[in-house]
C-alpha cells in the first residue's frame, strides 16, 4: 500500500528517487511474499527464522498486492524502462492466474483463498476484482462480473460494505482467519469497493 503511495507522489513531483524506492519496495515484498509454486501471496514473513509464519495465503494480503500491482503497472509514465516493473509485471500475471481459479460459485473469494471452507470476504473480493478489471485481461471478464455481483448485493442502503473481516494480524492457524469478525463497518472495506466501483465506471466510460 505505502508503495503505491510513494510511486504516485514520485510522478506527480517528478521525483525519480521517490519512484525507484517505491519499485524497490514492490520488488521485496515480492521476492519475500509470492510463492513461486502457487502464484500466491503469504501474509507475512519472519526474517529472524527466515520463514512464512503460519505459511497462509490471505485473501486481503493478496487483494492488496494485486491491486497496487495494477494500478502501479498502468501509471508510471515509460514504466518499460524500469528494470523492477518487468518483475512486477510477472508478479502480476502469475497471482491473478492462481487466484481467478479459487473464486467461489457466488463471487466471492475465500478469507484464506486455497481453503475451501473459508468464508467469502468482500473487501478481498473487491480488491482482486478491481486488479483484474484494472490489468485489462479479457480472460478475466467473467471472474470479474462475479464479483461484482458479489459486492454490490453486501452493500447496504446506506451505503455500507458488509462481511468485511476485522483488522488482521499473521494469525498461527487458518482457524485464527476464520475467527476474524465481520460485524462492524471497516475503512478498508468501504475503500476497497469504492475502487472497485470507481474502477468499473472508468472502464465504462472508456468504452463509450
Amino acid at each position: 500500500m505505502a508503495a503505491y503511495f510513494m510511486l504516485r507522489v514520485g510522478i506527480k513531483l517528478n521525483e525519480k528517487r521517490l519512484i525507484d524506492d517505491a519499485l524497490h519496495q514492490f520488488y521485496w515484498h515480492i521476492d519475500y511474499l509470492q510463492d513461486e509454486r502457487s502464484g500466491l501471496w503469504y501474509h507475512g514473513y519472519n526474517h529472524i527464522n527466515e520463514d512464512h509464519m503460519s505459511g497462509i495465503f490471505w485473501a486481503r494480503a493478496n487483494a492488496w498486492a494485486t491491486y497496487t500491482m495494477s494500478r502501479a503497472a498502468k501509471l508510471l509514465p515509460e514504466s518499460y524502462l524500469y528494470a523492477p516493473m518487468m518483475h512486477i509485471w510477472s508478479s502480476l500475471r502469475d497471482q491473478l492466474a492462481a487466484i481467478k481459479v479459487l473464486q467461489k460459485d457466488d463471487g466471492f473469494w475465500g478469507t484464506v483463498l486455497d481453503y475451501p471452507d473459508s468464508y467469502g470476504e468482500v473487501s478481498a473480493t473487491a480488491g482482486i476484482g478491481a486488479a483484474m478489471l484494472i490489468q485489462g485481461n479479457p480472460l478475466h471478464a467473467k471472474y470479474v462480473q462475479r464479483a461484482l455481483d458479489g459486492v454490490l448485493s453486501n452493500i447496504s442502503d446506506t451505503g455500507r460494505v458488509l462481511n468485511v473481516s476485522g483488522g488482521t494480524a499473521v494469525m498461527k492457524s487458518i482457524e485464527g482467519y476464520l475467527g476474524i469478525d465481520r460485524k462492524w463497518a471497516q475503512g478498508w472495506g468501504q475503500g476497497l469497493a469504492l475502487a472497485f466501483l470507481a474502477s468499473v465506471i472508468e472502464e465504462t466510460t472508456s468504452n463509450l
